[in-house]
């Protein structure tokens, strides 16, 4: 006997001779003839394609012997309960000017959307959540679903932010706040002074930036050529400290440069051996 799980094209009609062939295609060993009674019974395992509508069918393979006839029984189709929306993940940084919300899911069902709520002072008894979003879920999904939200009009000092995580039937469950201090945020680029300076053999060199953006951080020597590349990747906003090894290099004057697409800055720092 074969089983064969067919995928819907959209007609409701089973497409066996279809192009994409069936999705999963089993051939059952050992059924007995029915005469005895000694039912063959067995299990398949299969995870059936997110949001796809699928047919079960079977049929019969006769043997060269010409024994006819099939007789099916106690055919079941059964799977875990219905997962509910698995929240992974919720954080929130600063980016070109607004707070950024993230969210996972690791699954869904029924998922119809996510309220964003947000409380501006952290300390203050007579703050309330106040809705300033809505954002559509995905319905139903086994697989990670990722969202985002940018607020642009957050108050200054602390806001807390947290999820209504919203059913199709109207029931709803909160997410865990997280809190982010606006006061903390860098408001300018700024390039210190490395210290200790002078230095043998490391020193530190720290900058701050206001914007997430391509950032580099290279060492010079005194003719212009590049001696150490320290930073070259994407940054996201905030203060970086970066340690400088220069046991490898002669004893002397050299500069190290800040460069972002709008800020550059230069300053000179003393190697001594």
């Amino acid at each position: 006997m074969k089983i064969q799980f067919l995928p819907d094209d959209g007609d409701g009609i089973p497409e066996p001779g279809g192009d994409d062939g069936p999705l999963k295609d089993i051939t059952a060993i050992s059924l007995t003839d029915g005469v005895d009674e000694a039912w063959a019974g067995f299990t398949v395992p299969w995870t059936p394609p997110a949001d796809d509508d699928f047919f079960v069918g079977w049929q019969a393979l006769w043997s060269e012997a010409g024994e006819t006839g099939i007789c099916l029984d106690d055919i079941e189709i059964s799977g875990a309960p219905p997962l509910p929306v698995e929240l992974s993940s919720l954080s929130a940084n600063y980016n070109n000017g607004s707070i950024k919300l993230n969210w996972v899911t690791q699954t869904e069902i029924n998922n119809y959307g996510f309220e964003i709520e947000r409380k501006s002072g952290i300390k203050s008894h007579n703050s309330q959540w106040e809705k300033i979003a809505f954002i559509q879920g995905y319905g139903n999904s086994n697989s990670p679903k990722n969202y985002a939200y940018e607020d642009k009009d957050f108050a200054s000092g602390y806001n807390s932010y947290r999820l209504k995580q919203i059913d199709s039937d109207g029931s709803f469950e909160y997410s865990k706040s997280i809190v982010i201090n606006a006061d903390a945020i860098p408001g300018n680029y700024a390039l210190e002074q490395n210290y200790p300076n002078p230095f043998n053999p490391s020193t530190t060199i720290s900058f701050t930036l206001p914007k997430a953006g391509f950032t580099t951080l290279k060492i010079y020597d005194m003719l212009g050529m590049e001696v150490a590349s320290l930073v070259d990747e994407e940054k996201p906003a905030g203060r970086f400290e970066i340690e400088f090894e220069g046991k490898f290099l002669s004893a002397g004057v050299y500069f190290y440069e800040l460069k972002t697409i709008n800020f550059s800055q230069t300053k000179k720092l003393i190697l001594m051996k």
